[in-house]
């Protein structure tokens, strides 16, 4: 269609230049009119036809381009929606509400319904709430109220380590608020002590470095430890061995097992049979292998 009509356009065009020439030629004023006729009229005819956009080659888009952009922006979006995922996986935690503190390293948490006592793990606040009354100290009062005022009502995450409860039943838990481990809050303002147990032991040089600094600074009952002759926390207790009181580990000569000094497979260890290890290098070297209790 736009090719007819620009047939038609330079058809009209040049019969009226034909007549133009005839005019000049004949001065005949007929031509004149026919002329103009046929130059208006080419005119129209063009005026008639489309104007097409010509697209440079660097702006034309493929027809397939719109799909494939939608698809890559699909990839996109969900390579960013898993990206969030693992996100929230890594770094997000179920949440409970701590409903009471019962000492510095002890509190009461509702866990789906039901309430579970959590014992802190790696660390010991002076006592508070002892069945002997002898053993309560006043620090121990401000270490649980510390706790209380930073933990009761508030929502909380629980980190577990290898073994999940102790004796008593409670279990054993890195606490978790604002993204910062409240246990080693503890200890930074010098109102715990560390107090491991393996096999969990996760944190423990994490703890000590705290510990370390609080006392070398005089933070909190640190700075009662210095300034009184009784002391505010009880030593450290030594894991004791008749072997020898510097091992690391404890192994079996007769089932070929190494265990930590507080597992409590050594309590039922005959004398005869404990080897002293000084690593865990030279148990496994020495042919023994892991406890599957204590884990070393």
């Amino acid at each position: 269609m736009e090719s007819l009509l620009s047939i038609i356009a330079i058809a009209l065009f040049v019969y009226s230049m034909v007549n133009f020439f005839k005019l000049i030629k004949n001065r005949d004023k007929s031509y004149f009119k026919k002329a103009l006729a046929l130059f208006i009229s080419s005119f129209i005819v063009v005026m008639l036809i489309p104007i097409a956009p010509v697209k440079s080659e660097e702006h034309q888009i493929p027809l397939n381009a719109t799909e494939e952009n939608k698809n890559s922006n699909e990839i996109v979006a969900e390579q960013t929606s898993n990206q969030e995922a693992s996100k929230t996986e890594k770094t997000g935690a179920k949440l409970y509400t701590v409903t009471r503190t019962i000492d510095g390293d002890t509190i009461e948490v509702l866990i789906d319904g039901n309430t579970e006592k959590i014992r802190l793990i790696g660390i010991d606040t002076p006592e508070s709430v002892h069945p002997d009354q002898s053993k309560n100290v006043p620090e121990g009062k401000m270490a649980s109220e510390f706790t209380k005022s930073k933990l009761e009502g508030k929502q909380i995450a629980l980190e577990l380590d290898v073994e999940e409860r102790d004796r008593y039943g409670r279990l054993l838990a890195y606490v978790w608020i604002d993204n910062v481990m409240f246990n080693k809050t503890l200890l930074s303002e010098g109102l715990a002590q560390v107090s491991t147990y393996p096999p969990n032991v996760k944190y423990t040089n994490d703890f000590l470095a705290l510990e370390k600094q609080a006392r070398e600074n005089s933070v909190g009952l640190w700075s009662q430890q210095v300034a009184t002759t009784a002391p505010v926390f009880s030593e450290p207790k030594p894991q004791a061995s008749t072997v020898n009181n510097e091992m690391t580990f404890i192994g079996n000569r007769n089932t070929k097992k190494f265990h930590y000094p507080t597992c409590s497979s050594v309590n039922q260890m005959n004398e005869s049979n404990k080897v002293s290890l000084s690593s865990r290098e030279e148990a496994i070297n020495g042919g023994f292998i892991p406890c599957k209790r204590c884990n070393p």
